[in-house]
């Protein structure tokens, strides 16, 4: 689509985007670090890693579509999972905050 010039460039833009990111992430871990949602921000921390990785991977090997489409549609579902999951403890959260 893009073609190699296009393929480096975006895989160079995530990994600085989530090299960011994980800093940031760990930054603000480290204000919450005590509470549930410096728990969650924890699992952020490991998921920009992983995202990071994988890029540097995508860098450093061929791509193989067939594979990587396997690899990208596991990681997204990962990523709804996880999302959803935060949701869901948000909301949870906040009922719990209004009852008292």
């Amino acid at each position: 689509m893009f073609g190699e010039f296009g393929y480096v460039t975006t895989a160079l833009f995530a990994l600085i985007v989530g090299s960011v990111a994980g800093t940031m992430a760990i930054l603000t871990w480290d204000i919450f670090r005590e509470s549930t949602f410096g728990t969650a921000i924890i699992g952020v921390v490991v998921a920009f890693s992983i995202f990071t990785l994988h890029h540097v991977f995508l860098l450093s090997v061929e791509p193989r579509p067939a594979e990587f489409r396997s690899y990208q549609a596991l990681l997204n579902t990962v990523v709804v999972i996880f999302v959803g999951l935060m949701i869901r403890h948000r909301n949870r959260l906040r009922t719990t905050m209004e009852g008292k």
